[in-house]
């Protein structure tokens, strides 16, 4: 179950002003991230969330930088397999019919056209024990106004309360004791024609994708 309670602590951090009582909310900032309903309260629920996932070229990309980083940093952890790689966008809460149902509603209502995404950097987040070492370094306007867009259609639908103002777009890679400083490598890049509702089954190491949408403007 580690490595599902690391996925949780990567991808959505501390819980910040605006997040709700129990609900971790995204950090900006590649610190220590504490999410105490998740890793002590409900440790076997499955979480909701919304999230980018990379095309077939980049998950082939991925795969053979991970294999460089790996022999070159020393890293000795499993990557991740290429099904549970994706950027998050917002937390939704723990699994549940009525938010699956409000988040469908978002997701649905979000009117977007594609555009291009491209990581950089790869670094290890800085945390005790198993430290996240993610793709990182999109500074692209558009991901910025998808992750904005979409937490308005959820405000409009009630799921205002894990909405985070702060977004630090990555792709967590694996998990490993070795830290790695920020690294340039060649860029992991797609162009994002769609996003999905994810439901992460915490302790299995499996995501179900429960939505699919597509941009088209």
């Amino acid at each position: 179950m580690g490595d599902d309670r690391d996925a949780l602590f990567s991808e959505f951090g501390e819980q910040d002003e605006a997040g709700a009582d129990g609900y971790p909310a995204r950090s900006d900032s590649p610190e220590v991230r504490r999410v105490p309903a998740v890793s002590a309260a409900k440790p076997s629920v499955p979480t909701l969330f919304f999230a980018l996932q990379p095309d077939a070229a980049a998950l082939s990309a991925t795969g053979e930088l991970v294999k460089a980083m790996r022999k070159g940093h020393g890293l000795t952890a499993k990557p991740l397999p290429a099904d549970r790689l994706h950027v998050s966008l917002h937390f939704v809460g723990y699994d549940d019919e009525q938010l699956i149902a409000q988040a469908m509603r978002a997701g649905a209502a979000l009117k977007l056209a594609p555009f291009a995404v491209s990581f950089p950097h790869v670094l290890s987040f800085k945390k005790p024990g198993k430290r996240p070492f993610v793709l990182t370094g999109e500074k692209g306007s558009a991901l910025k106004l998808m992750h904005a867009a979409l937490g308005a259609e959820m405000k409009r639908v009630g799921l205002g309360a894990t909405v985070s103002k702060r977004f630090t777009p990555h792709v967590t890679l694996l998990y490993d004791e070795t830290g790695v400083a920020e690294t340039d490598v060649t860029p992991v890049a797609w162009q994002v024609q769609e996003f999905v509702l994810i439901r992460s089954h915490v302790g299995l190491g499996r995501h179900e994708v429960l939505g699919r949408w597509g941009l088209s403007g």
